[in-house]
């Protein structure tokens, strides 16, 4: 309130002549102070919203890292499985010839069971005194070899720590024609593949050579040998030294990087380029694989972040295989399916808009000071709590699927992996401990299961799973599919097998990761209901109507036609009693089946009760 001031005293300022200005004044301030007040909002929200898709990029990216590195070792375990098979043979028989050996790889498809690998071989230990060497090499020429010469690599030199002074000769490789050059050669003469060979006898299990240089390769990519040890019978191995005094000899592939490596760019959907590097360090020395070629261009010998400023994402991973340290270089190419901006920028549009709109109401209204302010207020306590429940449903968003994809998919991974690796080195005279490990591996892949049925479930429902459309060859999908539950079926002693019915076109258009999801999930279930009998996968060609059709077909229960209405529902099963049975969680035919929607096909079941 202002006092006015008698007119008597005319040389006093009357105090009362400023309150008409600040009225003016005020509904100006009032509007402005909304104006800054909704856009600082607006630039918040959008800072908010922007970290969350920087985020969302972020957690799709080390899904895709999961994926390949995951991958590489699926990749280089396949070739464990064929050596030890190799050795099988030898552990089985006192004295295996050539025709034997030769019979073995050539009932294998090497190229499509083992791509990058040159062949399968058998180094023998030979002990170096001149009569037993002589021995050696007069007894494999007589075995239908008369040309058999001992040879050495390039840069053959004696190991200084060597654990024994004891010759690795090739006894055997196969396909001879293309590994001429490595037949009779002495791998103990070479540093680097004598230590691998010791390492590998010491430990007992398969170990990897560090990056070298095959002689029967004329293209000089980086190569390395994958060997597997071979134990005389009734000899202990319970120790280091017992494996070496009982060593024989080893099973053994030799490897091409690139092509062991070769598609598994389309793993990650060509939205990663990946390096492989065979050493602890991402050096020119040890690079075994470079999807896209680009650090051919750089001409410094020690890789460095800076040789990847162009790629929005990049990622460094150590890995065990083999018994040495690999290295993957995973980083981001401009086909990384980025999360959109445009809501963004449209939402702050409307931001701003509305923020205009409303500092002008303000203003127009603005006659009343309190009512001004009491507008002013309310909007910026609603854009306040609008803000705030924002940031929260975002923090929440981002936290789920960070915890969910990090925080348990990746210790999962590595739990699997261990337990693989320790059940490899449990003596198989404890069966509790065997029993025990088995019960970690078999929880784990549930759990496992169970979380990515969610995720790739919330993805769905959201509109976030896209598929690609790319080349692909359904024999090699069945093949993989197979390979991947052969272990499952064994396990309850059911045969699993597939036949293409009809001719089938090499390639179609379909994504491969995803049509490889659903047809797992499909034999897994068949596999998982079926306790006796078999799993067998049809394909078939309807050529009229240009149709492929992938057929699972099992020995199990059998459904009613009310089960078999529920099948594809979500965390729907066929029975109550189901899950307490077998497990699960009622999502895989659901997901299959929107899969297979996406990917412009179906499923559909028929089955007799019983």
């Amino acid at each position: 309130m202002f006092k006015r001031i008698p007119s008597k005293v005319p040389n006093m300022p009357i105090a009362g002549v400023t309150k008409p200005k600040l009225k003016h004044r005020l509904p100006i301030v009032a509007a402005v102070g909304v104006l800054l007040v909704g856009l600082g909002l607006t630039l918040v929200m959008a800072y908010l919203e922007l970290d969350h898709r920087e985020k969302e990029d972020q957690a799709h990216f080390d899904q895709l890292v999961e994926g390949v590195q995951a991958d590489v070792i699926r990749r280089v375990m396949v070739y464990r499985y064929g050596l030890m098979v190799t050795r099988s043979v030898f552990a089985a028989s006192n004295y295996v010839d050539r025709q034997e050996f030769l019979d073995l790889v050539g009932a294998r498809e090497l190229e499509r069971e083992f791509p990058g690998a040159l062949g399968i071989g058998y180094i023998e230990r030979v002990p170096s005194d001149p009569a037993t060497f002589d021995t050696f090499v007069n007894k494999v020429r007589e075995d239908k070899a008369p040309w058999f010469e001992i040879t050495v690599p390039p840069g053959a030199a004696p190991l200084p720590d060597a654990v024994t002074d004891d010759r690795y000769i090739i006894k055997y490789i196969e396909p001879l024609e293309a590994n001429h050059a490595a037949h009779g050669l002495d791998i103990g003469s070479h540093p680097v593949r004598r230590e691998a060979a010791e390492r590998a006898a010491r430990v007992g299990d398969a170990a990897l050579t560090g990056t070298i240089q095959l002689v029967q390769d004329d293209q000089k990519v980086a190569g390395f040998l994958y060997l597997l040890p071979h134990y005389k019978p009734g000899m202990p191995i319970d120790t280091p030294e017992q494996r070496i005094e009982a060593l024989q000899g080893w099973a053994y592939m030799p490897m091409l990087g690139p092509k062991v490596f070769d598609g598994i760019m389309s793993v990650a959907r060509n939205e990663l380029d990946v390096e492989v590097f065979g050493g602890d360090s991402l050096s020119d020395e040890f690079l075994i694989f470079d999807g896209d070629n680009h650090l051919s261009e750089i001409d410094h010998e020690t890789y460095i972040e800076e040789d990847y400023a162009d790629r929005e994402l990049h990622a460094t991973i150590p890995i065990e295989i083999g018994g040495r340290t690999w290295t993957l270089s995973l980083s981001s190419t401009p086909q990384f399916a980025k999360a959109s901006r445009s809501e963004i920028w449209t939402a702050s549009g409307l931001g701003l808009l509305m923020t205009l709109l409303l500092s002008t109401l303000v203003y127009v209204q603005g006659n009343s000071s309190r009512k001004a302010w009491s507008i002013a207020e309310g909007m910026t306590a609603d854009l306040r709590d609008y803000a705030n429940r924002a940031e929260q449903a975002t923090h929440a968003k981002s936290d789920f699927l960070a915890n969910m994809s990090h925080e348990i998919r990746t210790p999962m991974t590595a739990i699997l992996g261990f337990t693989d690796l320790l059940r490899t080195q449990i003596d198989q005279d404890n069966q509790d401990l065997i029993a025990h490990t088995q019960t970690i591996k078999r929880n784990g892949e549930h759990l496992l299961s169970l979380i990515n049925d969610i995720l790739d479930m919330s993805k769905i429902e959201a509109g976030k799973l896209s598929v690609e459309q790319i080349a692909v060859r359904p024999d090699q999908v069945v093949h993989e599919v197979l390979s991947l539950m052969r272990v499952k079926a064994d396990e309850k002693h059911l045969p699993i097998s597939a036949e293409v019915m009809t001719p089938i076109p090499r390639e179609i258009i379909a994504d491969p990761v995803r049509l490889r999801q659903v047809l797992v999930n499909l034999v897994s279930n068949a596999i998982k209901f079926t306790q006796q009998g078999s799993v067998k996968i049809e394909v078939h060609y309807d050529e009229v109507m240009e149709e492929l059709k992938f057929a699972v077909i099992d020995t199990g229960l059998g459904m009613t036609q009310e089960q078999m209405a529920r099948l594809f529902g979500a965390f729907e099963q066929a029975d109550t009693t189901t899950t307490r049975q077998f497990g699960g969680t009622g999502l895989g035919l659901h997901i299959s089946q929107r899969l297979a929607t996406m990917l412009g096909g179906s499923i559909t079941c028929n089955s007799v009760h019983g």
